[in-house]
Formats: structure tokens, sequence, C-alpha cells
């Protein structure tokens, strides 16, 4: 059956994981871990133990509403200079999927916070800043909310660590 929740930028960016990691092929339903690791996204005790071996994010970002905008804070770098990005990944509440095909054909199932859309708002390089976003633009990407990422990157392009994240509340509550 065809995943109905699946898009371009989503794939793309699933195989940018499988090339970082040195793996062979992409899978469904895969949980990245801090831009570290991947188990499978069933697999709730492999997630709980992956996330409690990569440790905490050393970099505190923040988030806060203020007029029109949505203001995204970075701390500073404690190690050597670096240089990250600021995505912001776009979600939706649970959504309901009622399977046609395959060994599920007849269930309808619910996927948690399924992407929607990833923008990059701006470039961090390891000391404090401020980003600022339009709530109108986060207000209409996704009905879950928003994550903010800040993810270092390969020189390759390869994503890499998650250094720190936030979270931008649902559009309904901004």
């Amino acid at each position: 059956w065809r995943d109905t929740l699946a898009n371009p930028d989503n794939t793309a960016r699933q195989k940018d994981y499988m090339r970082a990691f040195g793996s062979r092929s992409v899978y469904t339903p895969q949980a990245v871990i801090n831009g570290r690791t991947h188990v499978n996204g069933s697999n709730r005790q492999a997630i709980e133990t992956a996330l409690a071996e990569t440790g905490g994010l050393p970099v505190a970002v923040s988030v806060k509403h203020a007029g029109d905008s949505m203001v995204i804070e970075v701390g500073e770098s404690s190690g050597t200079n670096q240089k990250a990005h600021v995505l912001l990944v776009y979600y939706d509440l649970a959504t309901p999927i009622a399977i046609r095909d395959g060994e599920n054909q007849g269930r309808t199932l619910y996927y948690w916070n399924p992407v929607t859309g990833i923008q990059t708002a701006g470039i961090w390089h390891g000391a404090v800043a401020r980003f600022e976003m339009p709530v109108s633009e986060i207000a209409k990407k996704g009905t879950g909310g928003c994550a903010v990422l800040l993810q270092a990157v390969g020189k390759d392009g390869a994503p890499g660590p998650i250094l720190g994240a936030a979270t931008i509340p649902r559009a309904d509550s901004l």
C-alpha cells in the first residue's frame, strides 16, 4: 500500500540520514534519535534506550511569542567553534489512516506527529543568536505545531547531530 503521509522532502531527508549512518537502505517506521542513531520507530524500548544513550543536547534553544513574531533564541557552544542549521520541522496532530491493503487491511492506524514540512530558518555560528519568524507563517504549516532543531551539518551536507531543540505550540494556541 502507498504511504499517504509520504512526501519527497521527508524521503530525501531519510536518504540523507541513510548515507550519514552508512546504512544500505531506508525503512519505515524509522526513528532518528538526536541525529546520532536510528531505531525501529515502532519499538518503544529501543527509542527509550537510544534516548538515554545519546544523552542531552548541549546547546540551549528557546522560543517565545512576541507580537506577530516567534523568536528563537540559541545559546552559545561550550566547545569549539561550531556551525549548525536552525530548522523548523512542522507536524500535524495524531492522524488516523484507513489501511486498504496489506497485513493491516481494514484497520485504522494512528500516526503521531507526522512531519508535514521542513524549513531552514537560519545558520547558527556557535555564538548566542536570535532568529525571528512571522507567526502567520508558522501557524499555517502544521496543525500539531513545530519543532525547532539546531542541527550540525556535515561537509557533504549530510545531517549531523542535533545540538539543541525546542517546540513551538500548536497554531490554535498562538
